[in-house]
């Protein structure tokens, strides 16, 4: 992946869901290019240490250990808009204590999404099974 397959998104909007879970709203150039109702999409997220300001520079060595994969819960493409939602283990990992503090104006660099779509069409029934991060998943598929 190169720097040109990461742009800049700004924090518009924070809320807190559950005391372990927040959901932030973003405004990127590349959200144009996400598919509204398509189940499944996500993005590569590389936030800033906590304290430090701006999104992170990108370095082709080490961009992969500070990278992680997100649901995009919702999409907005005619906004630019999108949420994603986080889940926050107190100080530890590397994108939720970010989130925990981020504020309207902070940023952070994403990926261009890709779509995985895990249900069968055809199947009668469906059993999910999800931990805290993968709600924001299960959730799309639900509501599909």
């Amino acid at each position: 992946m190169s720097s040109s397959n990461f742009a800049e998104a700004i924090v518009l909007r924070t809320a807190q869901l559950t005391p372990h879970m927040c959901r932030l709203t973003f405004r990127s150039e590349f959200a144009a290019d996400f598919t509204l109702g398509a189940p499944g999409q996500y993005l590569k997220v590389l936030a800033p240490a906590p304290g430090e300001a701006g999104p992170p520079a990108f370095d082709p060595n080490t961009y992969k250990t500070q990278m992680r994969t997100y649901t995009l819960r919702h999409v907005r493409p005619a906004e630019q808009e999108f949420d994603i939602d986080f889940v926050v283990h107190g100080d530890e990992g590397i994108a939720g204590p970010w989130a925990k503090q981020a504020r309207p104006g902070d940023r952070i660099l994403i990926s261009r999404p890709g779509t995985l779509k895990f249900t069968v069409e055809e199947a009668d029934w469906h059993l999910f099974a999800a931990d805290m991060a993968a709600i924001p998943a299960a959730a799309i598929e639900l509501e599909g």
